[in-house]
């Protein structure tokens, strides 16, 4: 019970990635049955950096709120405040590179796909047999993230060695830093002390900071790309 809530609060963090990779594929398709090559590579940059962002602005919240959102169960679950956000993590991850991926190649071999599962699901259980045992939920935890990243990171290798470095977009791994000190800086913050204060206070300072350095930092450039995808999906809807 209290892998599953940690797993349920970590996994949220997939959501922002999965919604633009669905418009993401649509796009795509699109732009291939007319030979757009370099509109659909700008268009995956610009969705994995929107993705970034998204992504990272709520891994933040969750990293920054975290202790906070714990306080509110009951005590029994405090030992998964940790590996909700190793599994955080995992989805944050897996959201850049379902993005990243999406201009991978089919491989030509049903049989590829089933088997790329079943090594996974392998793995990720020779590493939860061999975590868990010494570290407990976060070993659980940790088995999560090295098994998502190792599924997900075949089809990037595959669209990279098909596509080049035209697919990457750098920075990303600026956003990546971004969170990153953030993450380190806000929680040591001292605020009021109460609970709801603190969680409104912290999160109001987490997201005036990332989106104001995001729009300093040159991050916002360029999203305009897809945004026509986007209204689209609003109006489909």
């Amino acid at each position: 019970a209290y892998f599953g809530a940690a797993f349920c609060l970590g996994a949220l963090m997939g959501i922002p990635g999965l919604v633009l990779e669905q418009r993401l594929k649509a796009a795509l398709r699109v732009m291939r049955a007319a030979n757009g090559t370099a509109s659909a590579h700008a268009l995956i940059r610009a969705s994995t950096l929107l993705a970034s962002l998204i992504g990272g602005y709520v891994f933040l919240l969750l990293w920054v709120l975290l202790d906070d959102l714990y306080e509110v169960l009951p005590p029994a679950y405090a030992s998964g405040a940790q590996a909700a956000l190793i599994v955080g993590a995992a989805y944050f991850c897996v959201g850049l590179l379902r993005n990243a991926s999406a201009a991978a190649p089919g491989s030509g071999n049903e049989r590829l796909p089933v088997m790329i599962g079943a090594l996974i699901v392998l793995l990720h259980a020779g590493l939860a047999c061999a975590l868990v045992s010494g570290m407990g939920l976060v070993g659980a935890a940790w088995a999560t993230l090295i098994a998502l990243i190792a599924r997900y990171a075949v089809p990037v290798v595959r669209s990279l060695r098909a596509h080049g470095a035209s697919l990457l977009e750098r920075r990303v791994i600026v956003v990546l830093v971004l969170v990153c000190v953030l993450g380190l800086l806000l929680p040591w913050i001292p605020l009021a002390g109460n609970t709801v204060t603190d969680v409104v206070l912290r999160g109001a300072a987490a997201t005036i900071l990332f989106w104001s350095l995001a729009h300093v930092l040159g991050l916002l450039r360029g999203l305009e790309v897809i945004a026509p995808y986007l209204r689209r999906w609003k109006m489909e809807r």
